[in-house]
C-alpha cells in the first residue's frame, strides 16, 4: 500500500527500499502497489523514480485499486462484523475484496520466483487466493495486534470505543495465518521475536 512518492522520507519507505535493493540483486522486481480509488497515479513515472531514488534496475510497476473503507455508522458494521475476521477490519478489508485478489493472482499468473509481502495489508490477497503461491517473505514492521492495543485508550475517545478490543482476537488470528503462510517473517526486535515465539505460529522462520 505504501506507494513512494518525491518527498516521501517516512521510515516505513526507508525500511521498504532496503528490502528492494537486497531483492534487486537476485533478480528483476515487479512492484505491486495498491492504491485508492481516487488517486491518480502513473505506472511509469513511479518506475522511474524507484529507479532513480532507490537504484533499482528497471522495476516493473503496476497499480491496482484499493477497496473503499466502510462509513463508521453503525453498531453492526463496525464494531461487531470486524470482529469476526481481520478481512472484515476496515485497514484490511480494503485489501481482501474481489478486485484486489484479482490483482495479486494476475501477477502470479507470470509465475514469479518468490513475493515479498510488505507489512500485514498485503498478505491479505495472498492468504485469500486460492493459487498456489512462491515462498513468501514477509514483512512484519510492527505486530499490528499490540500496537492496535495501544491505540485504543488514546485519545480521541467515544461512547462505544472499548468495543475495538473486540477485534484484538481476530487481528492475531489473522496476523498467526500471515506468518504460517509465509515462508520468512521479518520483525523489528528482538522483544517481537520472542513475542510471537511464546505464542508459538509456527511460521517457517522468523527474522
Amino acid at each position: 500500500e505504501y506507494l513512494p512518492r518525491p518527498t516521501d522520507q517516512h521510515g516505513v519507505f526507508q525500511r521498504l527500499r532496503m528490502f528492494a535493493e537486497a531483492l534487486d540483486r537476485l533478480g528483476s522486481l515487479d512492484f505491486l502497489f495498491f492504491v485508492g480509488p481516487r488517486w491518480n497515479v502513473d505506472q511509469e513515472d513511479t518506475a522511474e523514480l524507484i529507479a532513480d531514488r532507490w537504484g533499482i534496475s528497471k522495476p516493473g510497476v503496476f497499480i491496482a485499486r484499493n477497496g473503499d473503507d466502510p462509513g463508521m455508522s453503525r453498531l453492526l458494521e463496525d464494531y461487531l462484523i470486524p470482529m469476526t475476521s481481520m478481512h472484515r477490519q476496515a485497514r484490511y478489508a480494503r485489501l481482501s475484496g474481489v478486485d484486489q485478489i484479482a490483482a495479486l493472482e494476475s501477477r502470479l499468473a507470470e509465475h514469479p520466483a518468490l513475493v515479498f509481502a510488505h507489512r500485514l495489508g498485503a498478505m491479505c490477497p495472498l492468504l485469500l487466493t486460492r493459487q498456489t503461491t512462491p515462498p513468501i517473505l514477509f514483512d512484519l514492521d510492527d505486530l499490528e495486534h499490540k500496537a492496535a492495543a495501544r491505540s485504543i485508550p488514546k485519545p480521541p475517545n467515544w461512547g462505544l470505543k472499548r468495543l475495538l478490543y473486540l477485534r484484538l482476537p481476530a487481528l492475531w488470528l489473522g496476523e498467526r495465518a500471515a506468518i504460517r503462510k509465509a515462508h520468512t517473517t521479518f520483525v523489528c526486535s528482538k522483544a517481537d521475536r520472542e513475542h510471537l515465539r511464546a505464542r508459538r505460529p509456527r511460521a517457517g522462520r522468523r527474522g
